[in-house]
């Protein structure tokens, strides 16, 4: 778990140029459902503060970590080739990030 530690703490720079150069390498339909997920964080808050229901926040970031164990459980994060790795990495980086907002 360390070597995924350390790549997570990439800088912001080498962020944006994983995401504009490779995110077309996130093929696996576990990667296409994180992102899609990922996706609906802010309509997920919104529709918690129009419709008064905290819990649906709750739920959303219970559903995203769900899926994250599960998409972990199944994509080779770590021995994939060098920008798959990178690309795959950057994908749980903004999970996690997602997760501690």
């Amino acid at each position: 778990m360390a070597p995924l530690r350390k790549g997570l703490q990439s800088s912001k720079a080498e962020e944006a140029e994983l995401e504009t150069k490779q995110g077309d390498l996130l093929t696996s339909p576990y990667e296409f459902n994180l992102v899609k997920k990922l996706a609906e964080f802010d309509e997920t808050i919104l529709r918690a503060k129009t419709q008064l229901a905290p819990h649906l926040i709750s739920r959303y970031l219970f559903e995203l970590s769900a899926m994250t164990n599960i998409y972990y459980a199944h994509v080779k994060v770590l021995t994939a080739e060098e920008k798959i790795k990178n690309a795959r990495i950057l994908l749980l980086h903004k999970t996690r990030e997602t997760l501690k907002k």
